[in-house]
């Protein structure tokens, strides 16, 4: 294992006490604001953790700062990221409780920074495949070891927030393709690839979306208690799969090849693609 940590993406309900005890805070200045990003031992793996909310958790999801937090994370060594969201279930198989190891996204994000670019240029980057192929490995054989069961694959849909989805909504969001539905990780996964980071997300399922259950409201104290209940599975498999990816050694899945050459701000010339 070496010193390179690994970047881990959550809420501050996820903090474990050995962690938290003996991390480093590090104030990173980026070119989007400051981030606090804590450096320390979780468990047998360095890793480099930024809360979304920062110190003024919880935070608007619109709000989140993903721009600086993706930038705080790879101006710290950072070159593979885990990430935890909470989400709501659009299938009626994936139960409140259900921890799925994502493989697919599709944004509805409209009214936030979509890239890590600003005014200087910008970048096509590939998101065939928006989660690292070898980091879900890393958590699929983590679930395993440590008998925690996951479900593998899933699609997320991406959307603003803060509020919560009506029936109509969620209807539509199923039938493109939708599994479960999020404010947070879309942004994180096409800003992580924009850096060339590698990136893979746990999604807990914290509720069944609106139209799906028994016609009760969403509730967000019901979702802060269902992360209490499920939250220590969810750390026994990142605190596997962090150090699964440290003794890993250098990455071989080519993800940091599929982001494209920068591209002037004043260039004008067309997609590159077939589209």
């Amino acid at each position: 294992m070496d010193g390179t940590p690994i970047g881990l993406i959550a809420t501050s309900s996820l903090q474990p006490p050995e962690f938290t005890q003996g991390h480093d805070r590090r104030v990173v200045g980026t070119r989007f604001g400051d981030v606090a990003v804590d450096i320390g031992l979780w468990g047998a793996a360095r890793v480099a953790m930024v809360t979304r909310g920062g110190a003024r958790h919880p935070l608007e999801p619109g709000r989140v700062n993903y721009r600086g937090i993706v930038s705080a994370l790879r101006a710290v060594g950072v070159r593979s990221v885990l990430s935890t969201c909470a989400v709501g279930s659009i299938r009626r198989h994936l139960t409140v409780g259900t921890l799925v190891n994502l493989d697919q996204l599709i944004d509805f994000t409209r009214h936030r920074p979509p890239t890590l670019y600003g005014d200087d240029g910008f970048c096509f980057a590939d998101m065939t495949q928006p989660y690292c192929a070898r980091l879900r490995t890393h958590i699929n054989d983590s679930a395993q070891h440590t008998g925690v069961p996951i479900h593998d694959g899933g699609c997320y849909v991406g959307v603003d927030g803060p509020r919560f989805e009506t029936a109509a909504e969620v209807r539509m969001f199923g039938i493109l393709g939708g599994d479960v539905i999020g404010h947070t990780g879309s942004t994180e996964a096409i800003m992580a690839r924009e850096a060339g980071l590698c990136y893979a997300s746990v999604g807990i399922v914290t509720n069944v979306a609106a139209g799906l259950g028994d016609d009760e409201p969403v509730s967000i104290e019901d979702i802060g208690r269902t992360r209490e209940q499920h939250g220590s599975a969810l750390e026994k498999v990142l605190t596997d799969a962090l150090e699964a990816v440290g003794n890993a050694g250098p990455a071989d899945c080519g993800c940091p090849g599929l982001l494209g050459k920068r591209q002037p701000a004043s260039w004008s010339g067309e997609h590159p693609g077939n589209g």
